[in-house]
């Protein structure tokens, strides 16, 4: 089905080749959403008008811009394409006589994730992290400590090695097969209590970067050791901060609270360009989320922070982030590029942000599946101190 098209006139230039005796012209133009967002990675073919020969190809840039050079006068057909949108086909006079630039927007075809708002924090606020009370915990002696550098020294295979030589702490073998930690419980067998099992270990209440999780059998191998800045232990009531309580009754069994590192990209630029992306969907190996009957969603063992870069805390800004989960729940790393961004620096805290994330994998015919993500997270300079919030 096509949309009704506003095109503006194509910046058709003439560059005049000495080897020709005919005047040649560049095609050039832009492709956006529905938002005005430049979307980078749209696959762009033209052809000349009911010709049979093959498509000369390009991919728009960052900034949604495309460029062909060389072009005959006459009639062309440009197809644009992209992931998550429904493809355009539109007629193009070269040259054009007004000038300007090709305008070619897209549909949204796949519906894209409930998007993220990142509010910038005041200067004194900011200044005061939540892992600061890490490190003065630390100092005063409460608890047991994991820090980085005994994770560097350790060198685990996986997150929960870094228990197996914490006193009072064992690794139950939970329903899904995960590795759980609980502490031995202190109190009497015939007690009953929340979190106490007949086996006398005793569930904590976990916290992930300063949110509860409560007590549940949280898979912590799901999280990368390299993805873990530190981690406190605490076995009992009695030795739980008051900030770490979340009300007496979720101390009972103790409590774990595992802090992710900050700071800086953790992967680098996705290897899997968009027309490889865009074959992968094409031959069924990958699915959008309009292809699936159940779609991937972020589970909370990992919250999704990003940083709001110094340089723009004045500036609003949006980026659309894209990459597959595969059929475990987990980020394909080198998948990971951007639908859309008004500034590299957003991007880059978003893609920081992605690492060690988890999903519940998409669903389809009974059968988990690897699924294309796009998700939208938006920027914006308050002075509130307002964390991450999810917004529909």
């Amino acid at each position: 089905m096509r949309t009704r098209l506003t095109i503006l006139a194509g910046t058709l230039a003439p560059a005049l080749l000495s080897s020709q005796p005919a005047p040649r012209y560049v095609v050039a133009g832009n492709v956006r959403g529905a938002d005005d967002a430049r979307l980078a990675g749209a696959i762009v073919e033209m052809r000349a008008a009911g010709s049979a020969s093959a498509a000369r190809q390009a991919t728009t840039d960052a900034d949604g811009a495309f460029r062909f050079g060389d072009v005959a006068p006459g009639q062309v057909e440009l197809r644009v394409r992209r992931v998550g949108f429904r493809p355009e086909t539109l007629q193009v006079e070269v040259p054009q006589v007004d000038g300007g630039a090709v305008i070619v927007p897209l549909e949204r075809a796949a519906q894209a994730m409930a998007g993220v708002v990142v509010r910038a924090q005041s200067r004194a606020t900011a200044s005061i992290t939540p892992f600061a009370a890490f490190e003065r915990r630390r100092a005063a002696g409460l608890g047991r400590f994991v820090t980085r550098a005994d994770i560097d020294k350790r060198r685990p295979q996986r997150t929960s090695d870094l228990f197996r030589s914490v006193p009072g702490v064992v690794l139950v073998q939970g329903e899904a097969g995960t590795l759980v930690p609980q502490f031995r419980n202190s109190m009497s067998a015939g007690t009953a209590s929340r979190g106490a099992s007949s086996q006398g270990a005793c569930t904590p209440f976990y916290w992930m970067d300063g949110t509860p999780l409560g007590a549940l059998a949280l898979d912590l191998d799901a999280i990368p050791p390299g993805a873990i800045e530190g981690i406190e232990l605490y076995s009992g009531i009695a030795t739980v901060p008051a900030a770490l309580r979340g009300g007496v009754s979720n101390a009972v069994c103790g409590v774990i609270a595992v802090w992710t590192r900050r700071g800086g990209p953790r992967t680098g630029p996705g290897s899997v360009s968009s027309l490889q992306l865009a074959k992968l969907v094409e031959s069924g190996d990958v699915f959008t989320a309009d292809q699936v009957d159940d779609a991937a969603v972020m589970l909370p063992v990992v919250p999704f922070t990003p940083e709001y870069p110094d340089a723009l805390r004045k500036t609003a800004g949006k980026v659309v982030a894209e990459f597959v989960v595969d059929a475990n729940g987990d980020i394909e790393g080198e998948t990971i590029g951007f639908v859309s961004s008004t500034a590299p620096a957003f991007s880059e805290s978003v893609r920081a942000a992605l690492f060690g994330l988890h999903f519940t994998a998409a669903q389809r015919k009974g059968h988990a599946v690897r699924q294309v993500v796009q998700w939208p997270v938006k920027f914006e300079p308050d002075d509130k101190g307002a964390a991450v919030v999810k917004t529909p």
